[in-house]
């Protein structure tokens, strides 16, 4: 440094936190630092305003961790994404197979790098069943076939979101591959088994819990003894927070199933080693940026911890993480929005090292996905992967002491959590005691207050929302008739006699080779077996006698559309809210604001007057008018100068219409009532229950 630079760091010292939190106090003017300045979050957790290198100080094990060391922390892999980028693995919700696959190749073509596969579980086992939804309509090999027409599969992976269908719909896929003579070695697949998750969100599991578990260890052994890469087991997280959990529920309960079925696949004679690896862990993004990094952070170090007090090596200790975008905060108004809540999650999947996401289209929770939206949501991926470069990065999220401690708080209070799961004798037994249910519906019954009364906002929807907006343009439209031509060559059972034998020669094998049932499964499909015939036959149909409180998906904007779609059937007359505005445009412009945003929420249209310099100029601006509701808005004290004469005088008038002011001036409250103003609205007011008991006292809602 020359003698004559500046040293910066004498010229502004570094502020110990005592002071800063000093001048924070001072610029509060007396209002509670604890109470302003700190954020409580759904897990739990207190979070300061401000960090600092005092608080990672006994975070050793957190600061001198590094990507691909245990307790993998930062990542599993020791250059990050480097070597290995996550994979782009956009789920396309599309039922036809036909269409299904015009649309996964042209994803393919342009960025997507993992095949994605929901099927329609009801439909695989029953074709006589009510089909509805979105999932893949695929009973047989010829709908696989017609869905994955054209795929490489020693190019693209592919995964099959968690199902029920187990060892069956495997071994169509293994069919399917052996027939197309793919290389196995090359081949990276995900069979998906998930033995709690139709139990979990339906209440009853379609096919035996313990069945699927039996399928799964079939399974590991043929990807074993094969030298497959596979994933054989789902852990379906997604279900905990699109109910509505918090982070923390996510993570801890996700960990508490994969511990119940490691045990049960060790009871059957597999090893810790041979188990793990074969687990794929499927979490949704929830909306909050920075406490989903440290969850997937978090997942990774508990995930070493339990596999290691199974006596697993450091291989075995490696979480495998797909994230899809979340469910719970998308929105059927002002959808464009939606574009923004995928991109800071996908960010977050990203920054958390995530090894596969999946990105939402926008317009998903209105309709099937087309094309544009589609092309949208993987183009998120591809700029995120392509054009910010956090691929060179190998941890981008490290350095933040913010981070560090959050990741260690989570952690903290996730395997609290999964401590007391445990203790009530795991993740089943929490189900069917409801204990499960009972604390997602806890933390969602918070959101919803926090959505309802806005301290949790919803851009376009509960706030500034645009009652201008066009509906989407961008949903495919497919042609009931052509379902119903789907549907059409199941409609009666089938009678082929190759078929039947088939099914006759699997179903000696359940109950005479077990182990061979997977080689017979296997055998088994032709053109017309189903997947339901050889689940049928197996004996597993229904056969337990387990029954649940279901965790039904849960979607914050739900209660605000329910009012938006009211108001849009109901007579335009009905639905005006009519502006009394006091004072200049300065005086009554803030409440104005506000009031115009708060019933624009359920789709209440505004109506102004110019601003009054009296009571009698207002009434004179009223008098003509026919509307339900009248709302005052100006300051304090225009409030004290004019409310009371205008109230009397307004209802002399309009004895019918409802009278509202906007604002809470405590003292003059009981004398504007007299007066004769019904109600009042403010920053407290839980907006939500406001609404709808005024859109029922009008008439609008039943």
């Amino acid at each position: 440094m020359s003698q004559n630079s500046l040293n910066l760091s004498e010229l502004f010292p570094y502020p110990s936190y005592e002071e800063w939190k000093a001048a924070a106090v001072e610029a509060l003017k007396g209002a509670p630092f604890e109470k302003k300045m700190l954020t409580n979050t759904y897990e739990g957790i207190d979070l300061k305003p401000i960090y600092s290198k005092n608080d990672v100080e006994e975070l050793d094990t957190f600061l001198n961790n590094l990507p691909g060391e245990i307790p993998y922390l930062r990542h599993t892999d020791r250059l990050g994404f480097k070597i290995t980028p996550w994979e782009i693995a956009q789920e396309i919700n599309i039922p036809l197979p036909n269409v299904f696959n015009e649309a996964l190749i042209n994803a393919l073509e342009r960025g997507q790098t993992r095949v994605v596969l929901k099927f329609n579980e009801n439909f695989a086992i029953n074709t006589q069943s009510s089909v509805s939804g979105k999932d893949l309509l695929v009973a047989d090999y010829k709908d696989f076939q017609n869905a994955v027409k054209d795929v490489q599969l020693e190019c693209a992976s592919l995964k099959v979101k968690p199902n029920s269908l187990g060892l069956e719909l495997a071994a169509l896929i293994i069919a399917y591959i052996e027939k197309n003579k793919f290389d196995k070695s090359k081949i990276n697949l995900s069979f998906g088994i998930s033995p709690l998750a139709q139990l979990k969100n339906y209440g009853k599991s379609i096919v035996s819990i313990s069945k699927l578990i039996d399928d799964a260890e079939q399974l590991i052994r043929w990807k074993i003894a094969n030298n497959i890469n596979a994933k054989v087991i789902t852990i379906d997280g997604e279900t905990y927070l699109n109910g509505g959990s918090s982070s923390v529920q996510d993570v801890a309960f996700s960990l508490a199933e994969a511990t119940f079925i490691i045990r049960e696949l060790i009871q059957r004679g597999l090893s810790i080693d041979e188990i793990a690896p074969s687990i794929e862990f499927e979490f949704a993004i929830g909306p909050k940026f920075f406490t989903e990094i440290a969850k997937f952070r978090s997942a990774r170090i508990l995930w070493a911890k339990i596999v290691e007090a199974f006596g697993g090596n450091e291989e075995s200790q490696k979480m495998y993480i797909h994230a899809s975008t979340s469910k719970i905060n998308k929105t059927i108004f002002d959808p464009n929005v939606n574009m923004l809540r995928v991109t800071t999650e996908a960010l977050s999947a990203v920054l958390g090292g995530c090894q596969s996401i999946s990105v939402g289209a926008y317009d998903e929770a209105i309709g099937i996905p087309g094309d544009f939206s589609l092309r949208i949501a993987r183009n998120v991926q591809n700029i995120l992967f392509h054009e910010t470069h956090l691929i060179d990065t190998i941890d981008p999220a490290s350095g933040s002491w913010y981070l560090e401690v959050l990741t260690n708080q989570i952690a903290n209070k996730v395997w609290e959590l999964f401590r007391e799961v445990e203790k009530k004798g795991g993740i089943l037994e929490s189900l069917k005691a409801g204990f499960i249910q009972g604390e997602i519906r806890i933390t969602a019954e918070s959101r919803k207050a926090n959505i309802a009364s806005r301290r949790d906002t919803l851009l376009g929807t509960n706030k500034y929302p645009n009652l201008k907006e066009k509906p989407v343009s961008s949903l495919l439209d497919i042609p009931q008739s052509e379902i119903d031509k789907h549907l059409k060559k199941y409609a009666e059972k089938c009678t082929n006699p190759a078929c039947e034998a088939a099914t006759n020669e699997y179903r000696k094998t359940i109950y005479n080779e077990r182990n061979k049932s997977l080689e017979k499964a296997i055998a088994a499909f032709n053109e017309c077996t189903t997947i339901g015939q050889l689940i049928e036959a197996t004996g597993a149909l229904n056969s337990d006698d387990i029954q649940v409180e279901p965790i039904s998906p849960y979607r914050m904007g739900t209660i605000f559309e329910e009012l938006r779609q009211a108001s849009a059937q109901d007579d335009p007359q009905l639905i005006k809210i009519c502006l009394v505005n006091f004072g200049l445009l300065k005086e009554y412009k803030i409440r104005n604001d506000f009031s115009s945003d708060f019933f624009q929420v359920a789709g209440l249209d505004i109506v102004n007057t110019d601003g009054a310099m009296n009571p009698d100029e207002a009434i004179d601006q009223v008098k003509s008018t026919d509307y339900k509701v009248y709302v005052i808005c100006s300051t304090d004290e225009r409030y004290a100068e004019f409310v009371e004469d205008f109230a009397r005088k307004f209802k002399q008038i309009k004895p019918n219409a409802k009278l509202i002011l906007a604002g809470y001036p405590t003292e003059l409250v009981e004398n504007f009532r007299s007066a004769g103003v019904d109600d009042f609205i403010h920053i407290k007011t839980n907006i939500y229950e406001f609404l709808s008991a005024l859109m029922k006292e009008i008439g609008i809602l039943n």
